[in-house]
């Protein structure tokens, strides 16, 4: 019957899955796809691999005779192939945004300007001399000392906590000679001075009404530097 044979090289290899309307038909009684003689081969045919002999090619024939040869192309193992693929990672194309440049990175001879910090300079007791390194200035200088000659003769903790007394000793014979001369030319510092520190020993001392005589001002100004002293 015309139209229901099925030959494979009937197919269009421009469009293989064109089979045309004659390769299938519906059964008007139960309604069913019925395929038509020559479908299930063409679907076999589509699923199984391509066979070797496809993958060899022929030369054209020459006019000398000879018998051709034929020269296989390469085959082809299809789980490899499939396999490298997915192992394959997707290449990246890279651009020039892609690429994120390098910081330049500039050099200048800076010099540090860190100083040490020197060590302040401190009072001596005997001479008034500021000195930085009070302890050896006291040991060479002042050697002879009744305090210095004590201060030697202790134990280094102790020897320790006698030079720091002269140190400390030095510091307020400064302070009372510079308070002297400020208490000299300014009468009434003199007087708030000496109730701020009756105040603190809580005793009384009422400021004069009356600019006060010498003998009285020279009095506030010995006892002034008497409490210094004691403090």
């Amino acid at each position: 019957e015309a139209g229901t044979s099925f030959d494979p090289f009937d197919i269009d290899p421009e469009d293989p899955f064109d089979v045309g309307s004659w390769h299938y038909g519906v059964d008007a009684d139960n309604d069913s796809l019925m395929l038509a003689p020559g479908t299930m081969e063409l679907m076999l045919m589509m699923t199984l691999p391509m066979p070797t002999s496809l993958l060899y090619s022929v030369p054209e024939s020459s006019d000398s005779g000879e018998e051709s040869e034929i020269f296989p192309i390469q085959e082809i193992d299809m789980e490899k192939l499939s396999t490298a693929t997915k192992t394959v990672p997707e290449a990246r194309e890279e651009s020039d945004h892609d690429v994120c440049p390098l910081p330049k990175v500039v050099t200048s001879n800076v010099q540090n300007t860190t100083t040490e910090k020197k060590k302040p300079k401190r009072p001596c007791y005997y001479c008034g001399e500021e000195q930085s390194q009070l302890v050896r200035h006291l040991t060479r200088k002042h050697k002879m000392e009744d305090a210095v000659v004590a201060a030697l003769k202790l134990p280094k903790m102790e020897q320790r906590r006698a030079f720091e007394k002269i140190r400390k000793d030095g510091i307020l014979k400064m302070n009372v000679d510079r308070f002297s001369a400020v208490l000299d030319l300014n009468l009434d510092y003199i007087f708030y001075t000496a109730q701020v520190m009756c105040e603190q020993i809580r005793n009384t001392l009422r400021k004069p009404q009356a600019m006060p005589v010498e003998e009285d001002v020279s009095k506030l100004r010995a006892f002034i530097l008497n409490e210094m002293q004691k403090l």
